[in-house]
């Protein structure tokens, strides 16, 4: 899951963006961290406002920024109407949610197994609470209709390709079509897992990716994003 900086309440003129209406916020969230949904990183046409609040349970955060990410259809129908008690989960725009998953090239996404026993138990809560976890040999009924983990299998199948190819040719323009390739297709965290011995590519995604969160990094290692609890 890509850690993410939201950023704070968007301002015209100085002045904070009051939103008339929750959608009216989704360019503005688009722009900050790009076409993909904030749990499952699938490019989706659908993409939606995904209250992390759900506005049935808490009415008053409807239109307040800081309760917003975007969500695909499979992840916001998963967490559904939940009551959601907040620091039961791991949040990408609060703690390095890449750090609490492992993906493989195959389209499995787990919990991680450098994490602490605190942090494993956010993760797996997280893992659940949106299904990042089904594939057809898990939960064959629910997925058949659920083409993330198809999705992420076919990113790493392009990225292990891509990898291929740039032990072949590796010049900076191959480099550049790669990340190019990633941008368009979704699933960073598949990419940056098949690009992980390649310090230059990981710089390469983590900044090609609008609003992915540098502060996850320090050195070019992955670490506990500050004052978040993975």
């Amino acid at each position: 899951m890509r850690p993410i900086v939201r950023g704070s309440t968007p301002t015209v003129h100085g002045r904070a963006v009051r939103f008339a209406r929750y959608q009216d916020a989704r360019p503005a969230l688009l722009d900050r961290v790009g076409s993909y949904c904030s749990y499952c990183e699938i490019a989706h046409p659908s993409l939606a406002i995904e209250h992390v609040q759900p506005k049935s349970k808490r009415p008053r955060l409807l239109t307040r920024w800081s309760n917003f990410l975007l969500s695909c259809p499979y992840c916001n129908s998963t967490k559904g109407r939940k009551k959601i008690i907040v620091h039961k989960y791991l949040w990408p725009d609060r703690d390095n949610t890449f750090r609490a998953f492992a993906y493989s090239s195959h389209g499995k996404v787990g919990v991680a197994t450098t994490l602490n026993s605190r942090e494993r138990v956010l993760a797996q809560n997280t893992m659940l609470l949106f299904g990042l976890n089904r594939d057809p040999s898990t939960t064959p009924p629910a997925s058949l209709n659920d083409r993330r983990w198809k999705i992420r299998y076919e990113s790493g199948q392009i990225a292990s390709r891509s990898l291929h190819l740039l032990t072949s040719l590796n010049v900076p323009q191959m480099r550049e079509q790669i990340v190019m390739t990633a941008v368009a297709q979704g699933c960073w965290s598949v990419w940056l897992t098949v690009f992980a011995t390649d310090s230059d590519m990981v710089r390469r995604l983590i900044r090609a990716f609008p609003g992915t969160a540098i502060e996850c990094w320090k050195n070019g290692r992955v670490r506990r994003r500050p004052k978040g609890r993975c």
